[in-house]
């Protein structure tokens, strides 16, 4: 089961609730994160997250970190779905 991290750079706590929901619907598992200090790399490897994701300032773009081996992916939010349940194992 895939358990991500997911956070954005705005106040839309709403926006942000709903993209979990999406998320949610596919099967993964998404804690939900509001200040920098929740998406330390250490505090979401301790917590068993596979990704950290970030969305962008204008919910377009997310930053995506596989926790496991650091590596950082950028796509369009309206791919995420499909990185997470597809595109992974690059």
């Amino acid at each position: 089961i895939l358990k991500i991290f997911l956070s954005s750079r705005t106040n839309d706590f709403l926006r942000t609730i709903d993209c979990a929901q999406d998320l949610r619907k596919e099967g993964i598992i998404v804690e939900l994160g509001y200040n920098e200090t929740d998406s330390k790399l250490e505090h979401l490897r301790d917590r068993k997250i596979d990704f950290c994701v970030i969305i962008d300032e204008k919910f377009l773009n997310v930053k995506i970190t596989d926790i496991h081996t650091e590596k950082t992916f950028t796509t369009e939010l309206k791919y995420l779905k499909d990185f997470l349940l597809n595109e992974r194992n690059i």
